[in-house]
């Protein structure tokens, strides 16, 4: 912005913005995967400690603690660029895993009720 602008002004204020709203996604991202995993435990899928909640707060803090300390280690140990890589890659296969099931399931289970619909589905069931 420097370069551009010839002011320093709006290149750090650029800089501080990122900095915000970089924060506030991975805050968002592990707030998700702490509750994730929670529900995941009370479904039996993954070991119980990540269902545990502390009696006093009725959160999930080993939860929180393990998920933390995971993302915090990929972190140090693995460069931005690859990381950004695989977050992309880990989203694009789960969002289709989500739409190769939704029609699975429309085609294996059509009498199970659905929460809601779509008008002109292009897969009838």
């Amino acid at each position: 912005m420097r370069e551009v602008t010839g002011q320093t002004f709006w290149g750090t204020l650029l800089a501080f913005c990122a900095v915000i709203a970089i924060a506030s996604v991975v805050l968002t991202v592990l707030y998700g995967q702490t509750r994730i995993l929670f529900a995941m435990s009370r479904d039996g899928h993954v070991p119980t400690v990540f269902a545990k909640v502390n009696p006093r707060t009725g959160t999930p803090r080993a939860n929180t603690l393990i998920v933390s300390l995971f993302c915090g280690v990929l972190a140090a140990a693995i460069p931005l660029g690859q990381l950004a890589d695989a977050t992309s890659i880990g989203t694009l296969f789960a969002v289709a895993l989500v739409n190769v099931a939704v029609v699975v399931l429309r085609r294996t289970r059509p009498d199970m009720p659905r929460t809601f619909r779509v008008p002109l589905p292009p897969v009838r069931g």
